[in-house]
């Protein structure tokens, strides 16, 4: 705090940091996480449809509800009039479960009434993508 003698106001400066690893431990690495889990539907077998459908399912619900959650945190509920990074990084994770989630219900279709072969091309596809 510093009193200005010619003009006789008083200028409080602050210094504010972001703690950026409390950050990456709270919402970066759990959502990431969260991704890997719903990406281990594409080891599992056609055949085992619910341990597939749950592993992409519930982690989809799951990152939701974290992103929610992570919202919240923010000031002002997370409201704010344009995007920010948060919204953009949640948005990438919530397309990339829901593709894994697309994927497996493909490969579940697929091996039902098409091709158990074909089924795990698409597997062995998207686990090298």
């Amino acid at each position: 705090v510093v009193m200005e003698a010619e003009t006789g106001r008083v200028v409080a400066k602050f210094v504010v940091r972001r703690r950026f690893g409390l950050t990456m431990w709270r919402i970066v690495v759990p959502s990431c996480i969260l991704v890997m889990v719903s990406w281990s539907g594409f080891f599992i077998k056609p055949a085992a449809l619910m341990p597939r459908f749950a592993s992409s399912f519930i982690s989809f619900l799951s990152l939701q509800t974290f992103k929610n959650v992570a919202l919240k945190l923010m000031p002002n509920d997370g409201s704010i009039a344009s995007m920010s990074w948060i919204d953009v990084y949640f948005s990438a994770t919530s397309f990339l479960v829901g593709l894994a989630v697309f994927e497996n219900v493909v490969a579940q279709y697929t091996a039902e009434h098409y091709s158990l072969r074909f089924s795990m091309n698409v597997d062995t596809i998207c686990q090298i993508v």
